[in-house]
């Protein structure tokens, strides 16, 4: 344990990692509400959402890629899901479409990259493109929203009706939140295995050059 320990506060992101403790306690003496369990929940549910998708860019720029049309890709699975959402009054129905509308575009680009040989620069650059024409157009440029309470429940801390009290050990309970660590630790099981592994980059810190993803 002290050997992992000594291999992280001497690898790359140690600055970043003691930036980050420093700043958090400048601001929690300068701020009473900051370091309190509802502060803590929002700054990790708006984090989540950005951190759901960083997840999966990794492995991409790992393997020597990069996709544009993530971003895109999120506003389209969110329009489906809305647009299902109100078709048929069903949450579960509404989540099954945006997947799969990701999973389609995922594999689209794939196929691009992979079979048709496009650069993936060039080919998600396209998809990004015609994605957010296609949410622009299929919306007319207006926001809409979800006509059944509990689809946006799930994103605003809620279990069913009801919303549990914000305190520590509850404060992790966020959807958003469970389903960032339930992909990050995915993410951290595919990096550790074969297809990903490449000569420089390691899950864990070493004595070699290398990245530390934890």
């Amino acid at each position: 344990m002290s050997k992992i320990f000594s291999r992280i506060f001497h690898s790359e992101q140690a600055g970043l990692l003691l930036a980050l403790l420093v700043l958090c306690m400048v601001i929690s003496l300068l701020s009473p509400v900051f370091f309190t369990a509802i502060n803590i929940k929002n700054v990790l549910r708006d984090a989540s959402l950005i951190a759901i998708a960083g997840i999966g860019m990794v492995m991409i720029i790992l393997l020597g890629e990069i996709d544009l049309s993530v971003g895109s890709t999120q506003a389209v699975a969110g329009v489906i899901a809305v647009a299902v959402l109100n078709q048929m009054d069903s949450v579960w129905w509404a989540l099954l479409a945006a997947l799969l509308a990701g999973a389609l575009v995922g594999l689209c680009n794939g196929l691009l990259v992979t079979k048709a040989g496009i650069n993936s620069l060039i080919a998600t650059l396209g998809t990004m493109a015609i994605l957010r024409g296609g949410a622009m157009v299929s919306t007319q440029a207006v926001s809409i929203q979800g006509k059944v309470e509990g689809f946006v429940e799930m994103g605003t801390g809620y279990l069913g009706r009801y919303q549990y009290r914000c305190y520590w050990p509850s404060c992790f309970l966020d959807y958003s939140i469970t389903c960032c660590t339930i992909r990050f630790s995915a993410g951290i099981y595919m990096l550790s295995a074969a297809i990903f592994r490449r000569p420089g980059f390691r899950v864990w810190p070493s004595t070699a050059r290398g990245f530390w993803f934890m």
